[in-house]
Parts: C-alpha cells; sequence; structure tokens
C-alpha cells in the first residue's frame, strides 16, 4: 500500500542573509522557511522533495523518486502535499520551475502538467569567488 508519510519543515529562516544590490539598487532578500515531503511503500522511502516557501511562493526546490515511486507517481502526491502546506502558510503560488536547462523536455511536461500558468525564465549567472572558481575548474578539468 503506498502512503504520505509526511511533511514538514526544515528550517525556519534563512540567517546571515542582509541587504543585497540587484542592478545597483538595494534589496533585502525574504526570509525562507523550508518543507519537504515524503511518501512511500510500507516503510521505504519511494518519494521525496524540498520546498522553500517565501512570501506568497513556495518553491520547488529538487526531488527525487525510485522505481516505485515513479510506477506509483508518489511525486504528484508529494508535491500535492506542498501546495496543501503552501497554502497553510499563506503561500498563492507553488513553482515547480521548468524543464533541464530550460528546455521543454520531459520534465517540463510533467511540471506543466499541474497548471497552463508559464512564467519567463531568467537566470542570473554571478561567480562571487572568482579565485575559487578558478581553483575548481582547473581542478575539474585535470579529471575529465
Amino acid at each position: 500500500m503506498v502512503r504520505l508519510i509526511g511533511t514538514g519543515e526544515g528550517v525556519d529562516q534563512a540567517g546571515g542573509v542582509g541587504d543585497v544590490r540587484l542592478g545597483g539598487r538595494r534589496a533585502r532578500p525574504p526570509q525562507l522557511s523550508g518543507g519537504h515531503g515524503v511518501a512511500g511503500k510500507g516503510d521505504e522511502i519511494c518519494s521525496a522533495a524540498l520546498f522553500l516557501h517565501g512570501g506568497e511562493v513556495i518553491q520547488y526546490h529538487l526531488g527525487g523518486s525510485n522505481k516505485e515511486g515513479l510506477d506509483h507517481s508518489l511525486s504528484k502526491v508529494v508535491i500535492d502535499e506542498a501546495r496543501k502546506w503552501g497554502t497553510s502558510m499563506g503561500a498563492r503560488w507553488l513553482h515547480l520551475g521548468g524543464g533541464r536547462g530550460a528546455h521543454e523536455d520531459s520534465l517540463f511536461h510533467f511540471k506543466a502538467g499541474f497548471s497552463h500558468a508559464r512564467h519567463d525564465f531568467f537566470l542570473w549567472k554571478s561567480i562571487l569567488l572568482p579565485q575559487v572558481y578558478e581553483r575548481l575548474v582547473g581542478a575539474r578539468a585535470g579529471h575529465l
């Protein structure tokens, strides 16, 4: 028998984040809380996901399912529970994200099945620690 094992809050607030500059303007990041959903069969965890809540938005961060979870579509159960959790937290939107690399692939089509709403995709790329980045790129090149 497949059952929802549970949902719950993981972290209360993001700490240590002060004002940041975006496009020359000062902005304060929203306070975030986190939650998770887990579904399973018997004692086995078959599907799990992490979600972030900030303001009126629940953001699907990452998730995964084993074969049993895929066979029983348990990720849909977990996402629906996140929707209920978000509503109880005052959220109006559950943002699942898009496909891999912003492509309309099978992941995108799975997520698109939850709603007809679509949003523009924006990506912000910034290297915060250039010296560390260069060292990691060099180390990775040595393993290819």
